[in-house]
């Protein structure tokens, strides 16, 4: 690791490891695991070699362990519920009664 990152250990390997098996989240785990090989004592290059993560990639992943521990690790993308309707559930009721109405009579 370079000078400047250092990895705060907040957790034991066998913790982490255990973190590992039971994610079901690819990301969550190639994360987990360059966690994991560091604090097994693994160096930057064998990590890399392993994780196969680019640079900074690898510097994200261990600024969000040392900022939030296992839990800076997660993929958020999965939180993402995505923008916000457009039409209330009212307008969206009155869209599909026209649009039953419009089929019912034979328009596309």
């Amino acid at each position: 690791m370079s000078q400047a990152l250092q990895l705060k250990i907040q957790d034991s390997a066998e913790v982490l490891w255990q973190a590992y098996k039971r994610s079901t989240c690819a990301v969550e785990r190639r994360r987990i695991q360059l966690i994991a090989l560091l604090t097994d004592g693994k160096s930057k290059a064998e990590v890399r070699a392993v994780t196969r993560y680019s640079d900074p990639a690898y510097c994200k992943a261990i600024v969000r362990y040392n900022a939030q521990g296992l839990a800076g690790l997660r993929d958020l993308r999965h939180d993402n519920l995505g923008p916000p309707q457009l039409l209330g559930d009212a307008q969206m009721l009155l869209l599909a009664q026209a649009i039953r109405a419009d089929f019912a009579q034979g328009v596309l």
